[in-house]
């Protein structure tokens, strides 16, 4: 499968903003320029990307049009082959896998809270506890007072 997206580089930051409203009036005065290839804005000044919304899909034909309007050098269109093999996943499937991920997180916050609460009840039987910054300013000491045991957990 080949994926097509259409690149305007511009050089101020505000600039994608005339971008947007430019392509929407392209539209305006001619509907064939509208079509399902995503229009991507690269700004040099932020070296970053800017994906725009569907609604300024364009054809192949608004290629030329944005090449006038900006120059050859700042607009292109790239093409990228995709296979779809066994590793490319419906969105159905990826749901799947994500809420899974999200059972399997939660049964381990289940069993570490279960952890933390033995531990806490274990903290419980002191009688008091008591932090205190170490001698030479660094670091901190643990004064326990009263009956501390040990178990197995």
């Amino acid at each position: 499968m080949i994926r097509k997206v259409i690149w305007i580089r511009c050089y101020e930051t505000n600039e994608s903003d005339q971008i947007e409203k430019d392509i929407l009036e392209f539209i305006k005065e001619d509907s064939s320029l509208t079509g399902d290839i995503p229009v991507k804005i690269y700004s040099s000044k932020v070296n970053g990307t800017y994906d725009l919304s569907h609604i300024y899909d364009l054809s192949e034909i608004a290629v030329n049009v944005l090449k006038e309007k900006y120059g050859d050098e700042n607009v292109k269109m790239v093409e990228r082959e995709f296979s779809e093999d066994r590793n490319h996943k419906s969105v159905g499937e990826r749901i799947a896998e994500a809420l899974e991920r999200i059972a399997d997180c939660m049964d381990n916050m289940d069993s570490n809270i279960s952890y933390l609460q033995g531990s806490i009840e274990c903290l419980e039987e002191l009688t008091e506890c008591i932090v205190q910054p170490g001698p030479t300013g660094n670091g901190k000491y643990l004064r326990i007072i009263g009956d501390v045991t040990t178990s197995d957990y």
